[in-house]
């Protein structure tokens, strides 16, 4: 078992942010971590506002927050959010980014263009090699429910992160217990799961 791995889900309010976390905390006690650990920072708005979900496991971590240059991986639900926590990426860590994009209050009121994929992509690489960009939304309403886009990207993580150490399996299970109070969209989120999988693998 891993002595300490550290993931964070960043984004905006209202994106799922912390229902990401909270599968992946279970997911790692499923898949036998015994001391999962986590935490969050809120923006200044709790729906719009920048988000970020700490989920630290293993017999080596102390405390809810990741220190700067330790996480992992660092999973995005939002484009441009993923270039405000790439300080927090380790030297060998990996970022999983939905191309999904919420432009903010400020950069509308500046007037500034949404950056394209293309260029975010391009800044990522000065960091790391190990990005991967997905359009979630597209794969989840393929899935059969656009809402299911967070669900995607955690297949996404779990198929191109090497060494990543949560069970597919686990995940699933994670999936199922969140969504037990509501069965007919069990099926619906484990199919945009796998299918989340399958974009890497292809």
């Amino acid at each position: 078992m891993i002595n300490k791995y550290e993931i964070m889900i960043v984004g905006t309010g209202g994106q799922g942010v912390l229902s990401v976390g909270s599968l992946l905390e279970q997911a790692a006690k499923f898949s036998g971590f015994d001391k999962v650990i986590g935490g969050e920072i809120h923006g200044l708005a709790q729906r719009g506002g920048s988000l970020s979900k700490y989920v630290r496991m293993g017999e080596d971590v102390f405390g809810p927050v990741i220190p700067l240059g330790n996480a992992d991986v660092i999973i995005c639900t939002e484009l441009v959010e993923s270039l405000r926590y790439l300080d927090h990426l380790s030297e060998d860590g990996s970022i999983v980014i939905s191309e999904t994009t919420i432009p903010s209050f400020a950069m509308w009121a500046a007037g500034i263009e949404y950056p394209d994929t293309d260029k975010i992509a391009g800044l990522m690489k000065n960091i790391t090699d190990n990005v991967t960009i997905v359009n979630t939304q597209d794969i989840a309403t393929k899935a059969g429910n656009i809402l299911a886009s967070n669900v995607v990207l955690l297949g996404v993580t779990s198929s191109a992160v090497s060494g990543f150490p949560i069970t597919t399996e686990s995940l699933k299970e994670a999936i199922k217990l969140n969504f037990r109070d509501r069965e007919r969209l069990i099926d619906v989120n484990i199919k945009a799961f796998e299918m989340g999988i399958n974009t890497v693998k292809s």
